[in-house]
């Protein structure tokens, strides 16, 4: 992640080229696209991307923060929910947040960020606990 070849390219791009490789490898990769009419978001998905693997359902969202921590207010409700019903249907939900002040990708379980949000949160901190690599999965 911290290359200079993937400097300001968006963590969304990478994800798409990761998946390519994935995709030889014969993972289902799907990145989730927003539906528009005339300029107009008529559809929304709830998450970014979805992902199975080894009969694991992965979905996810991803976040750029540009800041020391990333306000709980990034984190929309519709997401939480969607992603909280992949949970509890034995999938891994979670969030992707890459804080580009430290060049450090994290993945946040949805259940994590609920919990921070209902104990009265504001914002999230980097953890180096929920550091990750971009090849999240660790298959390359």
């Amino acid at each position: 992640m911290t290359s200079h070849s993937n400097r300001g390219m968006s963590l969304e791009k990478m994800i798409e080229e990761l998946f390519k490789h994935y995709e030889q490898k014969g993972i289902f990769c799907h990145k989730l696209i927003v539906k528009e009419v005339n300029g107009i978001k008529v559809e929304k998905s709830p998450f970014d991307f979805i992902v199975y693997y080894n009969g694991i359902l992965y979905a996810f969202d991803t976040k750029n923060c540009e800041s020391k921590s990333i306000s709980v207010n990034n984190f929309k409700l519709h997401q939480i929910k969607a992603l909280t019903d992949v949970n509890n249907q034995k999938g891994d939900a979670f969030f992707l947040v890459y804080f580009n002040s430290i060049s450090q990708l994290e993945k946040i379980p949805v259940q994590e960020v609920k919990d921070l949000i209902s104990s009265g949160h504001r914002s999230i901190s980097p953890d180096e606990r929920r550091k990750v690599k971009l090849d999240f999965l660790g298959v390359l």
